[in-house]
């Protein structure tokens, strides 16, 4: 997939979930204080839309645990960076500063700062056989993002 294609869908994404933040539809509060301290459920959402709709293959990329701030985003393979809430960081005053709400592009200084990352690709959803309480609620939450990302594309076709 390439880039501005990325850039459009992650900025959807991104919007849906503002959406459903501002309709109060997010079932389980998981969205509460978007996007501070949600980049990791947001990155892990927005992964399993890439691969459930599109067959993207992109990683998950969370920072170590000696880092002293703590951050999540995806990956390409081209090494694309598809960060949805880097604006979460918007009071810093050092190299963590960030106020871009969607950033999809080369690796860059904000992104540097947090040193070498874990990456991980996406696991199957449903490869568990276990389904505990919060993993239901982050189904639910998905599914309440997804629906809204229709709606947004079924006014969008009203408009034209």
């Amino acid at each position: 997939m390439e880039k501005e294609e990325l850039s459009q869908l992650a900025s959807d994404f991104r919007e849906a979930i503002e959406r459903v933040i501002e309709k109060r539809n997010d079932p389980y509060d998981m969205l509460l204080g978007f996007p501070r301290g949600k980049c990791g459920f947001a990155s892990s959402l927005f992964q399993r839309y890439l691969h459930e709709q599109f067959g993207e293959e992109v990683l998950y990329v969370t920072t170590p645990r000696d880092c002293p701030e703590s951050h999540a985003w995806l990956e390409t393979d081209k090494e694309i960076i598809i960060d949805i809430t880097g604006d979460q960081y918007f009071d810093r005053k050092n190299e963590f500063f960030c106020n871009i709400p969607v950033y999809v592009g080369a690796l860059d200084d904000f992104h540097k700062a947090f040193g070498k990352c874990e990456k991980s690709y996406y696991v199957e959803h449903g490869a568990s056989p276990f389904k505990d309480d919060s993993s239901l609620k982050k189904d639910k939450t998905y599914e309440t993002i997804i629906n809204e990302m229709s709606l947004m594309v079924e006014t969008e076709t009203d408009d034209k």
